[in-house]
């Protein structure tokens, strides 16, 4: 008997044969004792549950309603920005609710704009916050609860992200290539920035991409630099650029450049391509994503497009990257420096059917102690009068499915189906210089008596690849335990023999997921 690696992350190479490696909605923890069974467990992902008591719902004629950003002022006061398109004529609303801990809100904004990209971008200095629509901008008075339309004439016209730092907003205009500051804790919109308060990035000609804090500094993207400036106190322009800190590498995607644990994470891109994550050490760039990774993402029609977000969540501390046109979302856990995938699937898949789509969540903040968290997707509510609704969730650790807004729901009554959260582990490939190895049994290590209400006697269904990993084959059902069965073997017996074997392992049971080893018993033939 041997003992044979089950957690690790993604790794699955476009030569499935070289290896094929994959987790799905289980993510690696590393062991920080050093002595537990095993370096690695799987552990399983968060499900996604409602937090609203009510859906925010619009109406109107054709009615197409996406979610176009999240924000969270200082004192934990909660806004959810949607876009409203409606056809004949065609019509653009931004609308805004102010969400409360108790999951009630309220519509706070209703107004028409002329939105030139799909999401929104926002700051606040404490007083207002300033929101982007792209052609339009408005400054949202918190102590009114107001709204108005930026009109000094001043205002840059090419307006695509916005920061706050050191009582200034910093805006980046890409009809300019500029960043403009606002005046000293704005609150005017008719007079909040002076046209002579720019500065550009300078140390090359590349087009201005997004901007991020870092430290006592304000991180500058282009396509192809990255530059670093800091508050001198400099009477006519504070902001100076640190010129020993600039790099030679930018941003593909305005949306892909995140921050947590005092870390700025990116999609990277220079003269030389583009299509690879980095995490910042310092001043420096470090690479994070693997060869795998790296195809993924430049199998993409338009990597501009992609999102990130960061959360931490039980110590971990993760980068989740959305590819619009790949299904499947790719997570990197800062803490054990590995890949995961995180993906969806329809109402009552079972493993044998399963079919993969992206991740849920395009939006996350933290506020109420929760991950709030949302979608960019639409609910039509009536057909006979099309309206549009949307709902916020958030992730539950002990909540085991997936919670999505119904197409059946109406205005006052929320409705809700339920999908299954999958769990899968692919294996690394078992070779012995290509010889025939005889599978006598494969044994999991796992969190035994998990059955609850839901499924009193849970089992994870294992498949075995003879080929490489192109095909698997029948399943063999391995139980996980009643509620108090503690002492269930998690093992299946005479698996046959194959050259080069892959084994993958797929749960859809809606109970605790901890996996950390597995055993093995195999004979070597004589050839």
């Amino acid at each position: 008997m041997a003992r044979i690696p089950l957690a690790g992350g993604f790794y699955e190479d476009s030569a499935i044969q070289f290896d094929s490696q994959r987790s799905v909605n289980m993510y690696p923890v590393v062991s920080e004792v050093g002595n537990s069974k095993s370096i690695l467990k799987l552990k399983n992902t968060p499900g996604i549950k409602n937090f609203l008591t009510s859906a925010h719902v619009v109406s109107g004629g054709d009615t197409i309603m996406t979610t176009a950003g999240m924000h969270v002022t200082a004192d934990e006061r909660l806004f959810v920005f949607y876009y409203v398109k409606t056809t004949g004529p065609v019509l653009e609303k931004l609308y805004a609710w102010e969400v409360f801990e108790d999951g009630t809100s309220i519509l706070r904004i209703n107004t028409t704009v002329t939105a030139s990209f799909e999401y929104v971008k926002t700051a606040d200095n404490g007083s207002v916050i300033t929101i982007q629509t792209g052609a339009d901008g408005f400054f949202y008075n918190l102590s009114t609860n107001t709204a108005a339309l930026i009109t000094d004439p001043d205002f840059p016209a090419g307006v695509f992200d916005v920061f706050y730092k050191d009582t200034y907003f910093i805006w980046l205009d890409s009809v300019t290539d500029r960043f403009y500051i606002s005046s000293n804790n704005a609150t005017d919109p008719a007079n909040c920035v002076n046209a002579l308060d720019f500065s550009t990035v300078e140390s090359n000609p590349d087009s201005i991409k997004a901007i991020i804090g870092s430290g006592n500094e304000i991180a500058i993207f282009g396509n192809s630099t990255i530059e670093f400036f800091y508050n001198s106190g400099n009477v006519d322009f504070p902001f100076e650029r640190n010129s020993g800190a600039t790099q030679e590498i930018g941003t593909v995607s305005t949306r892909a450049v995140s921050k947590i644990n005092n870390s700025i994470y990116f999609l990277g891109a220079n003269e030389t391509g583009y299509g690879v994550v980095y995490k910042m050490n310092g001043y420096t760039p470090k690479r994070i994503s693997t060869h795998p990774i790296e195809q993924k993402l430049q199998s993409s029609s338009d990597l501009s497009a992609v999102i990130s977000y960061t959360y931490q969540q039980e110590g971990s501390y993760f980068y989740v990257l959305t590819i619009p046109d790949i299904e499947t979302t790719f997570c990197y856990d800062e803490s054990s420096g590995l890949w995961h995938e995180r993906v969806r699937t329809l109402p009552d898949t079972t493993p044998e059917e399963v079919v993969y789509y992206r991740h849920l969540v395009t939006y996350q903040e933290f506020v109420f102690n929760k991950n709030i968290v949302t979608d960019n997707e639409t609910v039509i509510i009536d057909n006979n009068a099309p309206s549009a609704a949307n709902t916020l969730y958030y992730y539950d650790m002990d909540y085991k499915v997936d919670d999505l807004l119904s197409v059946f729901s109406q205005i006052n009554d929320l409705v809700f189906f339920q999908t299954t959260l999958i769990r899968e582990r692919t294996f690394p490939h078992i070779t012995n210089e290509n010889k025939n190895i005889q599978y006598n049994y494969l044994e999991l290590d796992v969190q035994k008596g998990v059955g609850n209400v839901s499924d009193t006697d849970p089992e994870i269904n294992l498949y075995i690849s003879r080929d490489g990993g192109h095909t698997f084959g029948n399943k063999f059902l391995l139980p996980m335990g009643s509620s108090t069965d503690y002492i269930v073997r998690t093992r299946a017996d005479m698996l046959g023999v194959s050259r080069d074997t892959v084994f993958k392992i797929i749960s859809g049971s809606p109970v605790q997921h901890e996996w950390f080893t597995a055993y093995i018993d195999i004979e070597v033939m004589n050839e």
